[in-house]
């Protein structure tokens, strides 16, 4: 089983809208430097149902995933760069 820790906001701030999404989920957060960054996305049992490795450019990470595959259901996802995370909590419809 894989835990997942909540950070606080300090620690790697990112935004993720819609909340709560239909097929899309746009996740947008800025770096001081270009660095190589991992989303992960979990359901409530602790299942990583989605990973992608993503580059920054200009320090700058605006993404959009296709989340039309998962279930109506509560997810987390998980944005890691350079071991430090952050959690948060999207509602998929």
């Amino acid at each position: 089983t894989t835990s997942i820790t909540q950070l606080p906001n300090t620690q790697l701030p990112f935004s993720i809208y819609p909340n709560p999404a239909n097929d899309f989920i746009n996740i947008s957060f800025t770096l001081r430097e270009e660095k190589n960054v991992s989303v992960e996305i979990y359901d409530l049992f602790g299942r990583e149902v989605f990973e992608k490795e993503l580059q920054t450019s200009n320090s700058k990470l605006q993404t959009t995933l296709d989340v039309s595959f998962l279930s109506p259901a509560i997810y987390f996802i998980k944005v890691i760069v350079d071991g430090k995370s952050m959690v948060q909590k999207v509602v998929k419809m």
